[in-house]
């Protein structure tokens, strides 16, 4: 009987206050009560105050969502490296979007697992396992890159994100890549196909990003190699030291890495072997400090290569007895936010240069090449009030060329001074104003386009052998490009370019012995006209991803270097052999179509299947004929298993269907064909098989192996092959102390 009593309590505890009213009657009568005025003021300001709060947190939360994007897709390794102490990795050009899918454009990107896994002595040899990506080898470490058929000057190459060659002198590019450290890559992009508009008009084929990992926060770090090659070895060796020290809105990090080769490597075309070998030096200084809403970075990237040739093993055409190259690296930029708009701005300074000895007959040549490259590159990204995200930058550079050559006889008396390979002394520049922007018109629809306007000027001082007169040009570079969802997992791309590259100055004014023949200068040259399309299909479900890509390349008045006469003559006596002339000329129409394929999936047993192929077919309508120098078709196949731990094991089959179709310059060399006759052709395809194995050793050390039982892909110099591929066992072994 007590419920009852109770509830009859209730109205009692309730009570009847002040500044309230009841509730119509019932069973008991509960009180109403409304807050007074000032406690309505008050609970109106608490739920501003807090609203205020909340839109600062999102703020905030955006500010370094957008940070961690200019700096890379890795948010998660940006945050660990802040707690450690470490300097951000700040990039003076964002990454490739995470989400590839959603673009128009063929993206292929290895990360540092795969760049690990792969027991690598080089970048050239790392970017064998890119998409696409063919490398001509022209030296120890150093190679010429075709990405879609064609190579530099229409293939553009930076680390970490600045323009590395100059763009603009193709040798540099190969010299650049044989000093990069690969022991420092964390990851390679390759954009496959033309890029005009966003890295201007050297991006005619594609574009090669190489970064480099940041310093890490120990003591001591390191990395050994060991590797054998066909009938020959080799040992590698390199040691780096690695340290950070920072505050909260200051941080400071160090580098010092070196390294030693000895090798025995082909020295001609016949397969004699020459010993030689190089030490490579590697610096790095780096830091970050807080400014406003954004980062000030700065950075200094240093790396040096000396090498060596034992004179008696030289042949009388290639004798390079000692080679001094060096890369220096120099930036200053600001990352952060503007308003609404996230901006990034960097300074940047790249001086590469080249010494090499050559001895041929009774005298010793000696040649000195350097180029010193300083811009700035900018842009601000911000979306629209319709969700259109827009990006406008800035880039501008110059780039000056010093080249000189002296030839001296054995005993050392006398000395003859001669031009170098380009003008004693020359300049060129560019700026450009480009943006780009994406549009989402339907779920199902989402289109690209971008601009860029580019003006470039040259001029050479006292050249003794070509009036190079001073020019400058204005160009327009366009692309536009779409990507139609079909289906939640599959997709339709296509993409268009359209762009003009003026001559570089190689081309214009190169002189003297190079890439297998004596050139000469042409300073008449016009801008190529480069017209591009491609078409794709992406297809990406848990267990597999399909990608299928075909393009054409068109190419109006083509720059192609061609035999030439020189007072009657096509010759010249040069070191004991007999070496034609050339000189490049504008041609008529080069085309190049091709197709790619890539496949990767799930097997079961923990398995899983990669597989890739390309192939591409060109004509050279000047000379009527298939055009030179294209990549043969090749294709790989890799079967990998994972283990727990981060081991693995792996299977690569590559298949090559020929080297490439020689140039008409090549078919006059008797170095290759043994016989001045344009019936001279180039060996037959190969195959090699390659095992690869990972292990963790320990949580700071990690080995990796590689097994290949054939060479077949080894270009010695350029406009040279190998005979035929030799046969033979290759071994390697890194060990990776992190």
């Amino acid at each position: 009987m007590r419920g009852p009593y109770l509830l009859l309590l209730i109205p009692a505890l309730l009570g009847a206050g002040e500044g309230g009213e009841t509730t119509p009657p019932g069973p008991w009568r509960i009180k109403t009560v409304h807050p007074t005025e000032a406690e309505a003021r008050r609970a109106a300001e608490q739920r501003k105050k807090a609203e205020a709060a909340r839109r600062e947190a999102r703020r905030r939360a955006e500010a370094k969502r957008a940070a961690a994007e200019a700096q890379g897709p890795n948010r998660k390794a940006l945050v660990a490296a802040g707690r450690a102490g470490m300097p951000a990795s700040v990039r003076s050009a964002g990454r490739w979007p995470a989400a590839r899918a959603s673009t128009a454009r063929a993206v292929s990107v290895l990360d540092r697992a795969a760049l690990r896994g792969g027991a690598r002595a080089n970048v050239a040899e790392a970017l064998e396992d890119a998409d696409a990506v063919w490398a001509r080898r022209v030296d120890l470490g150093a190679a010429l890159l075709s990405v879609r058929g064609l190579s530099a000057p229409r293939l553009h190459l930076r680390v970490d994100g600045l323009p590395i060659g100059p763009a603009r002198f193709p040798f540099y590019q190969a010299l650049a890549l044989q000093l990069v450290d690969a022991f420092a890559l964390e990851q390679v992009e390759v954009l496959r196909g033309a890029a005009l508009p966003l890295y201007g008009a050297s991006a005619g084929s594609g574009t090669i990003s190489l970064y480099l990992e940041r310093p890490r926060l120990r003591a001591k770090d390191g990395a050994w190699q060991l590797f054998g090659l066909a009938e020959a070895s080799s040992i590698t060796w390199e040691k780096s030291v690695h340290g950070a020290v920072g505050r909260r809105d200051a941080t400071a990090a160090f580098l010092g890495a070196g390294s030693w080769q000895d090798l025995d490597t082909y020295a001609s075309t016949q397969g004699d072997l020459r010993e030689a070998g190089y030490a490579q030096g590697h610096l790095l200084a780096k830091g970050t400090v807080r400014l406003g809403p954004g980062q000030l970075h700065a950075g200094w990237r240093g790396s040096w290569q000396l090498g060596a040739a034992d004179p008696a093993l030289c042949t009388p055409l290639d004798c390079t007895r000692n080679t001094l190259r060096a890369l220096q690296i120099a930036d200053l930029g600001w990352t952060g936010r503007l308003g609404a708009a996230s901006a990034r701005a960097t300074a940047y300074l790249v001086a590469l240069t080249s010494v090499r000895e050559r001895a041929y007959e009774a005298r010793v040549a000696k040649s000195e090449d350097s180029a010193l490259s300083g811009g700035v590159t900018s842009a601000l990204t911000f979306e629209a009030t319709a969700g259109l995200p827009v990006t406008v930058g800035i880039e501008a550079d110059l780039d000056r060329l010093r080249s000189a050559a002296s030839i001296t006889p054995a005993e050392g008396a006398g000395q003859g001074a001669s031009r170098g390979h380009l003008p004693p002394s020359a300049s060129t520049g560019t700026a450009a104003l480009f943006a780009s922007a994406s549009l989402s018109v339907t779920e199902r629809l989402r289109l690209e386009g971008a601009l860029r306007a580019e003006r470039t000027w040259r001029e050479a001082q006292a050249d003794p052998l070509a009036d190079l007169p001073e020019a400058a040009e204005l160009s327009l570079l366009a692309s536009a490009g779409a990507a139609v969802l079909l289906a939640p997992f599959a997709q339709i791309v296509v993409h268009l370019e359209r762009g003009r590259r003026p001559p570089t100055l190689d081309e214009l004014s190169g002189y003297g012995l190079f890439d297998g023949a004596y050139d000469l200068p042409n300073p008449a040259l016009t801008p190529e006209t480069l017209w591009t399309s491609e078409a794709g299909v992406r297809i990406e479900r848990p267990a597999y991803r399909i990608e299928v890509f075909v393009w054409h390349t068109e190419i109006e008045d083509a720059i192609l270097r061609r035999p030439a006469e020189l007072d009657g003559a096509r010759t010249i006596l040069w070191g004991g052999a007999r070496l034609p002339y050339a000189r490049h000329l504008n041609g008529d129409p080069v085309w190049v179509d091709g197709v790619e394929a890539a496949l990767w999936g799930r097997l079961p047993f923990g398995l899983s299947l990669g597989a890739s192929g390309t192939a591409a077919v060109g004509e050279d309508r000047t000379q009527g004929e298939a055009l030179a120098r294209l990549p043969p078709p090749f294709a790989s196949v890799t079967v990998r298993k994972g283990f727990a731990g981060g081991h693995f094991l792996s299977a690569r089959i590559l298949a090559v269907d020929a080297l490439p179709r020689l140039a008409p310059l090549e078919r006059l060399d008797p170095r290759i064909c043994g016989r001045p006759e344009p019936g001279c052709g180039p060996p037959d395809g190969f195959v090699t098989v390659e095992v690869r194995g990972g292990a963790r050793l320990s949580r700071h050390a990690y080995l990796s192996a590689s097994l290949r039982n054939l060479l077949g892909s080894v270009h010695r110099m350029p406009g040279s092959a190998l005979p035929a591929p030799a046969p033979g066992a290759s071994v390697r072994l890194s060990v990776d102390l992190e």
